[in-house]
């Protein structure tokens, strides 16, 4: 039988990256879609100013991708662990049924 363990509700640390790296992919390609002719884009799009929105697009993709990334590195960062609460130490008080004699001499 294998034993599970409790998994956190909170999101893998490991994996922070993830966000940015798969925005930087469409980034990428809309970046390379607005270095295309512009009249290309103008008759494709049917706006004249296809080629700085595409490279506008990949900017905000891109940017969005990597403050994901960075918000989820941030949720998940190791955190200090709290001091143990101080011990208190046992009542000076003897109990009724703790009679120590003491030695007299």
């Amino acid at each position: 039988m294998v034993k599970r363990t409790a998994r956190s509700p909170r999101l893998p640390h490991a994996n922070w990256w993830q966000p940015g790296v798969y925005a930087s992919g469409p980034a990428v390609l809309l970046w390379i879609a607005a270095r295309l002719p512009a009249p290309w884009l103008a008759d494709l799009f049917n706006l004249p100013n296809a080629a700085v929105l595409l490279n506008h697009g990949g900017d905000t993709v891109f940017v969005a991708g990597w403050l994901a990334s960075a918000v989820w590195l941030w949720l998940t960062r190791r955190r200090a662990a709290m001091p143990p609460a101080p011990r208190q130490a046992p009542d000076s008080a003897a109990k009724p049924g703790d009679h120590t004699p003491h030695r007299i001499g």
